[in-house]
């Protein structure tokens, strides 16, 4: 399955938000993504980027667990539900803060990746990015997200994806401890899960683990491969696990 770079993108991406919590001295009303950028403003999409449709396809509806929010990404060919509280974000707007080189800075280990990350981010490979704005989220120092890709033809299996994603990861990506892997059966798909930590510094130096929980799905519709990961903070990872789980049973295929 060919995913080596849009996966590695996806990773790195993931785990963006590390150090991004509000500042104390002057409070951020809940639901504001908090992300270092000067403009476009990080709460309202890039200019030249569209935003996702909120409009959610009859056959999609009934993954929508009550009270979420269906993203359709028409473009892309894909829509997931994200739960309340939780709030979009350009790609662009991220690429456009400076954190992607505050990351590199500080992550000279993950260069490659991160650089890769970079590129995708240019050439507009990420879909979808959202994240959990909620003040206990923020306050934390690393907000839950999540992103989704579209990674075109699959080249193979599940089976294959998981292996393929798992030694790209272990290559590229400074983990902690072993990279688990798993096929899984989605409504949209096979998929595979892979699952593992890694140690990011922020820019003034300070390390957040972060755990990632990452589903290679191949779409029963189309055949095509997408991409959805999905990080948090490895000593908070325990109580996203189930809104992660539902994140991917959500996911559905649309008409690009």
């Amino acid at each position: 399955m060919h995913l080596s770079t849009r996966s590695i993108a996806a990773v790195v991406l993931a785990a963006v938000l590390v150090g991004c919590g509000p500042d104390t001295s002057s409070p951020t009303p809940a639901g504001t993504p908090v992300v270092p950028t000067a403009s476009p403003s990080a709460t309202e999409p890039a200019t030249d980027a569209a935003p996702p449709s909120p409009d959610a396809s009859p056959s999609a509806d009934a993954r929508t667990p009550d009270g979420w929010e269906r993203i359709v990404v028409a473009d892309a060919g894909l829509s997931l539900a994200i739960p309340d509280g939780w709030e979009q974000l350009s790609a662009d707007v991220i690429g456009d803060s400076g954190l992607m080189d505050e990351m590199l800075a500080a992550n000279p280990d993950a260069a490659a990746a991160i650089e890769q990350a970079q590129a995708a981010i240019a050439g507009g490979d990420i879909a979808l990015f959202a994240f959990d704005a909620s003040r206990e989220s923020l306050e934390s120092g690393f907000a839950a997200n999540i992103n989704a890709i579209n990674v075109g033809d699959p080249g193979g299996t599940a089976a294959d994806a998981a292996g393929e994603v798992a030694a790209v990861i272990e290559q590229q990506v400074p983990v902690v401890g072993e990279v688990e892997t798993e096929v899984v059966s989605l409504p949209a798909g096979d998929a595979a899960l892979v699952r593992y930590e890694w140690e990011v510094q922020d820019a003034t130096g300070a390390a957040q683990r972060v755990a990632v929980r990452q589903y290679a799905i191949i779409g029963d519709r189309s055949g095509t491969g997408f991409i959805v990961s999905m990080s948090a903070a490895a000593d908070a990872v325990d109580a996203y696990e189930e809104v992660f789980r539902r994140v991917a049973e959500s996911f559905a295929e649309e008409p690009a």
